[in-house]
């Protein structure tokens, strides 16, 4: 179970860099705005608000808000330089957030 979770939010972090690639990207999107468009993507692949709330704080603390911004928006998936790290983040916030759902 812990595993399946692990690759919905490995996903879905895919698909956040992915839509963001359709909205141009900002420079001047705020944490709480990547965190925002995360979470809701988290929820739009199954999981309950709090928790998609912790993961996505949980993965922009780890990666950063600067180094989210510099990821090509424009590629279909996250940089192979940053996938290591994209799924390492999600498992850290998978741990960190277990159980927040109640």
């Amino acid at each position: 179970m812990q595993r399946t979770r692990l690759l919905g939010v490995a996903a879905s972090l895919c698909l956040v860099l992915g839509a963001a690639a359709c909205s141009g990207g900002k420079d001047d999107e705020s944490k709480a705005d990547i965190v925002d468009d995360m979470s809701a993507t988290f929820q739009d692949n199954g999981l309950d608000a709090e928790t998609a709330d912790c993961q996505a704080a949980a993965v922009v603390d780890e990666i950063g808000v600067d180094a989210l911004k510099d990821v090509d928006l424009s590629a279909e998936q996250p940089p192979e330089e940053m996938r290591d790290e994209l799924t390492a983040a999600a498992a850290h916030a998978t741990d960190e957030c277990d159980g927040a759902s109640g």
